[in-house]
């Protein structure tokens, strides 16, 4: 063991069939590498854990393809986004779920301009298509403000309007 930690031989001869260390490489590029929070985020509101008041009233919601404004709120990580994420995912079905979702970490995008430009024109555009599963898509969009409470002041009166 002594010898293979210090770069002599360990006893094992390479043949000319394995790999080597830059095509195990180049293999390993062409796998597409998902983050560990995208690769487990809940994919429908029934996968979210621990929240099942919020899992109800998001199904009655669902079912009715009908969402009301909603603020969700709470300590970081506990899952607000993603509940949002899944809700919309159900909603839209995979095909119109990006198309229709504006998300905006309003800490970093916080000024009323972001709220004039982004998600006016954002909400102007008419939201068209149909679900390939045959299900009842709603004509309306979301806007997912991450962290609205950064936003200035100015912006949130002018989300109120």
């Amino acid at each position: 063991m002594q010898a293979f930690l210090k770069g002599g031989s360990s006893g094992l001869q390479k043949t000319k069939d394995k790999p080597t260390a830059s095509s195990s490489k180049d293999t390993t590029e062409k796998r597409k590498h998902i983050p560990w929070v995208e690769k487990y985020r809940p994919r429908c509101v029934e996968d979210v854990a621990f929240q099942d008041e919020v899992v109800l009233v998001l199904k009655k919601s669902l079912s009715g393809s009908d969402l009301p404004n909603l603020l969700f709120y709470g300590p970081p990580g506990t899952g607000k986004t993603s509940t949002i994420l899944a809700a919309a995912r159900e909603l839209y079905g995979p095909e119109l779920f990006r198309s229709r979702i504006l998300e905006l970490n309003a800490s970093d995008e916080r000024g009323i301009d972001v709220v004039r430009t982004k998600v006016k024109n954002f909400s102007q555009l008419t939201a068209v298509g149909s679900r390939s599963d045959g299900k009842r898509c709603p004509p309306f969009k979301i806007v997912i403000l991450d962290e609205a409470d950064s936003m200035t002041g100015a912006a949130q009166v002018k989300c109120l309007s």
